[in-house]
């Protein structure tokens, strides 16, 4: 949700400049849109290639697990589309 309140953010800021620098302007805020969502996504990749997250987890063949039952069951639903 940050990334486009970052971005409309900045798209008002440029519609609400001068007619002659809204060009030069848009064209420096999109180079820095693009230049710092490339440095996120390479200290992103940098951290997780460094801490190898779910590397020391281990996947057992039987496990097995149970789901309980619903406790009102269909009634529940009925009921609740009843209004």
């Amino acid at each position: 949700m940050i990334v486009p309140i970052v971005l409309f953010t900045l798209m008002v800021g440029v519609n609400q400049s001068r007619e002659g620098s809204a060009g030069r302007v848009g064209g420096k805020v999109f180079g820095y849109y693009l230049t710092s969502s490339a440095l996120a996504i390479m200290v992103g990749l940098a951290v997780a290639t460094l801490f190898s997250p779910g590397s020391g987890m281990t996947l057992d063949e039987n496990a097995s697990f149970s789901v309980p039952e619903n406790p009102g069951g269909r009634r529940y639903a009925a009921e609740y589309s009843a209004g």
